[in-house]
């Protein structure tokens, strides 16, 4: 495939696979091209509610959203110059209309429920094997030191390098694209909220958070608050 008919910020013949593609398949991008899986083509042209994947987020610098296996987005509005898309995590944000991304899904779909079978699979797959940073020696690691199986000495962890880790925000605060997100990502209590919304019978939604914001999508729903001891439901 001649490398000016690929989608922007794709070079040479490394493209995503899209879900059912048959070898033998014509793909085309540009702006004219039909609304076929596979094909690449401006949020302009696509319809409202189109599955599709590999989002650009600027325009010529290529795609950067839903990219991976199986990750798929949806087209939900269209307005002047932006396009309002809903990514895998949940999110719901803005993007121009003139960006391009492809029709469909990303293939591979089962990837993340294959049972690899034996360390040594992950080896054929370059993936070495790490260790933890409470088994090194102080100077490799802020985590190391000490005798024996030892806490790793601080109150919170943090990376080689000594910065906070596992869940400290590292996103910027007032960041220029916070204008463009319409709904953050869904956390573990609105993603069981959004199932409930497709099904007809009312289930009580039970949670650990004991600092939740109500917000508009948790009206209607009873959700049960535990306390390490038992759960208080509330409308």
């Amino acid at each position: 495939m001649p490398e000016e008919s690929l989608p922007q910020g794709i070079k040479g013949e490394v493209i995503s696979i899209y879900t059912r593609a048959i070898i033998g398949d014509t793909i085309f991008s540009g702006a004219k091209g039909p609304i076929k899986t596979g094909n690449a083509l401006p949020l302009t042209n696509m319809p409202l509610g189109i599955a599709i994947h590999n989002i650009e987020m600027t325009l010529g610098k290529g795609g950067q959203l839903a990219r991976a296996a199986g990750f798929v987005a949806k087209l939900i509005a269209k307005e002047e110059k932006l396009a309002t898309l809903k990514l895998p995590s949940g999110e719901v944000r803005f993007i121009s209309k003139n960006c391009s991304t492809i029709v469909g899904q990303v293939g591979n779909i089962g990837v993340k429920h294959k049972s690899l079978g034996r360390a040594e699979f992950k080896h054929w797959l370059s993936k070495c094997p790490v260790v933890g940073g409470v088994v090194m020696n102080p100077v490799d690691h802020p985590h190391g030191g000490d005798e024996g199986r030892a806490p790793i000495g601080r109150k919170n962890v943090t990376t080689p390098w000594g910065y906070p880790t596992l869940g400290r925000r590292s996103r910027k605060r007032n960041k220029y694209s916070d204008n463009l997100i319409i709904r953050r990502r869904m956390n573990h209590l609105l993603r069981k909220i959004d199932k409930l919304d497709t099904k007809t019978k009312k289930e009580i939604v039970v949670t650990w958070s004991r600092a939740s914001t109500i917000i508009l999508i948790m009206i209607g729903h009873t959700i049960a608050i535990h306390n390490r001891k038992e759960t208080y439901p509330f409308t």
